[in-house]
């Protein structure tokens, strides 16, 4: 590429960020859009101009006592009223009802659905109960309940299950993966020692038998693409989804006659499957409606009869994450009227530093093409492992941090961190990393919706001086141990700016007159209406920061806002060795 000429250093130059993308750790910090963020933190880019603050937890509506802690939840609805079970480390399970935190004991025996190994799975059976499938039980691991009584092998099955027709809960079947497809129960067996994995369905129409005279069945699985188990089992758009720890199969065009049930059981991918069933969520994209997993790998797609990975943009988070400390799981919520989906994982922050976050997305593709746009978001509390909570098409995220259970995104902050770090901006075109530039000025537009200010801190960065918002963490010495200086090619010292900038708040409108009065606009009953507007901002800061290339790092623990531009101000120096 041929070199520009040097640009007039008197002349100022301005960089906007306004049409908000997202994190991008795939590509180095000087290469990413300049529109993408190398760290990108409890701030959600809505659009373009809209990055608003993403909320925190609710209350606490559940606590596990006596040294347990939450190893599993699912959450599910009596007629319209949820409820969610909670499977505690002793093995024992509660009914807790998220509203008004009414509990109820599914059971109190040690060991039922828990003993290391593999978590129980559950499945909603209409709105009258949940199917509870466990290896715990091991060969009687199949269970029924409806918000009063638990069903266990051998007893007589409840009249919800079996369609009013007489039949006694089954034994033998266990599993670590139930779905509700076709009006049948299926159940995924792990492999076991000489044995291979096992799919069960159940008769139509009745949860409680697996006779294979009433159209149910037990079916080894001996696909070469199977390496270990099956590991989850979701339905979507008409099919139902064996999800292996490396394959996807699908099955379709259940029919039963004579009492016999025949189906299609075919392979999706061979090579990409989940080890973690707890990541395995229904989502909508602007793709259309699949199902979403992830595995070391990264994040994927499972579309009809393709799959995808949807998440380049993370890689550089999945080739640091420790999945053996969090295991990663996902839910969806609405956030501000937008599906999201978000996965649980533990990794390394822009500093280094370990941290759990959610990684999160909308489904909307990222300016390449080759993949989802992302975020990461996190809660004032700690959490080890999130769920989806669906009721009159209201989707929830709720979490748990070992012992307590919470509602996710329901609460403006301002304990919560919000950050962002810029691209390393080199100039109007990427030749021009070869000039310094000296940054004047910094402006950010945004709007206050909590009304009570905003405050950014931060740094500006430079090849010369990024400290990443740590800026005491980095100090540059010589082969003696002396630090060094950086200095301008006038040498000026050089220091990184750390700075605050508090907005004002949300106020109302005053109309005045030629003498200073002030107009009053009344409705028909005389009341004085009051014209009130939240706070839209346009502050700006001097700034000093030398460098051939140019950005920032911004944190912010104020409740709730929108972002709306950054913009950086800047003239060019002399080119790069003279």
């Amino acid at each position: 590429m041929e070199l520009p000429p040097l640009p007039d250093n008197e002349r100022k130059f301005s960089w906007l960020m306004n049409a908000f993308s997202g994190i991008n750790t795939n590509s180095k910090r000087p290469a990413i859009d300049d529109n993408e963020f190398s760290w990108l933190q409890n701030l959600f880019p809505i659009g373009a101009g809209n990055m608003r603050t993403l909320w925190s937890n609710g209350s606490v509506v559940f606590t596990a006592t006596g040294g347990k802690t939450i190893i599993y939840y699912y959450f599910f609805n009596l007629a319209t009223v949820q409820q969610c079970a909670v499977f505690l480390s002793d093995g024992t399970a509660i009914q807790v009802n998220p509203v008004t935190q009414a509990t109820v004991t599914i059971s109190s025996i040690a060991g039922d659905f828990y003993a290391g190994g593999y978590l129980p799975a559950a499945s909603q059976w209409n709105a009258s109960g949940i199917i509870i499938v466990t290896e715990a039980s091991n060969p009687n691991g199949y269970f029924a309940w409806d918000g009063s009584t638990l069903y266990r092998p051998g007893q007589n099955a409840p009249n919800w299950l079996t369609n009013i027709t007489p039949t006694v809960m089954p034994s033998g079947i266990h599993g670590n993966a139930v779905e509700v497809y076709q009006n049948r129960a299926w159940v995924a067996t792990p492999s076991g020692s000489g044995f291979p994995s096992i799919i069960s369905q159940s008769g139509p129409g009745n949860g409680a038998t697996f006779s294979g005279t009433s159209g149910g069945g037990s079916t080894p699985q001996q696909d070469a693409s199977l390496r270990a188990t099956f590991t989850a089992l979701r339905q979507a758009n008409g099919f139902l989804y064996p999800f292996g720890d490396s394959s996807v199969s699908v099955i379709s065009n259940v029919q039963t006659s004579g009492g016999i049930t025949t189906y299609s059981n075919l392979n999706v991918d061979p090579q990409t499957g989940t080890s973690w069933p707890g990541s395995v969520q229904q989502f909508t994209t602007q793709l259309g409606t699949g199902i979403m997993f992830a595995n070391p790998q990264g994040i994927h797609l499972l579309l009809g009869g393709s799959i995808q990975k949807v998440s380049s943009d993370l890689d550089g988070l999945f080739a640091n994450a420790d999945f053996g400390t969090v295991i990663p799981t996902a839910a969806i919520a609405t956030i501000f009227a937008i599906k999201v989906y978000s996965l649980l994982i533990k990794t390394l922050d822009q500093n280094g530093n370990a941290i759990t976050v959610m990684c999160m997305t909308d489904g909307r593709p990222n300016k390449r093409g080759d993949g989802f746009r992302w975020w990461l978001g996190s809660q004032d509390r700690s959490l080890t492992s999130v769920a989806t909570n669906e009721i009159n098409s209201v989707i929830e995220t709720w979490a748990t941090d070992g012992t307590t259970l919470f509602k996710c995104f329901t609460t403006p902050s301002s304990t919560l961190a919000k950050s962002l770090q810029s691209k390393f901006f080199a100039g109007q075109s990427p030749v021009e990393i070869v000039f310094f530039k000296k940054l004047f000025r910094f402006y950010f537009v945004a709007q206050d919706n909590a009304g009570s200010g905003i405050i950014f801190s931060g740094t500006f960065d430079s090849d010369f001086a990024n400290t990443a918002m740590i800026i005491n963490s980095l100090t540059a010495v010589n082969n003696q141990g002396n630090a060094l200086q950086a200095q301008n090619i006038a040498n000026q010292n050089l220091y990184p700016v750390t700075f605050g900038i508090i907005s004002a708040g949300s106020g109302s409108i005053n109309f005045t007159n030629t003498s200073g009065g002030v107009i009053n606009f009344t409705n028909n009953t005389g009341g004085i209406i009051v014209f009130s507007v939240a706070a839209l901002l346009v502050p700006m800061i001097d700034a000093t920061c030398y460098g051939r290339m140019i950005g920032t790092s911004l944190g912010s623990v104020s409740a709730d806002f929108t972002l709306i531009a950054i913009v950086l101000l800047y003239s060019y120096d002399a080119p790069y060795g003279g």
